[in-house]
């Protein structure tokens, strides 16, 4: 699962369900910001 914020892509996912009828969202792996400018 791709989660987006804005039309940017900013997290991956696996959705999991849970005890009883929930339904949750794992984060596996988090997408650098486009705002992100490196060590300065």
């Amino acid at each position: 699962m791709e989660i987006f914020a804005n039309e940017v892509l900013i997290a991956c996912g696996e959705v999991v369900i849970t005890s009883g009828d929930k339904i949750g969202v794992t984060l596996t792996e988090l997408v650098k910001s486009i705002y992100y400018q490196g060590e300065k």
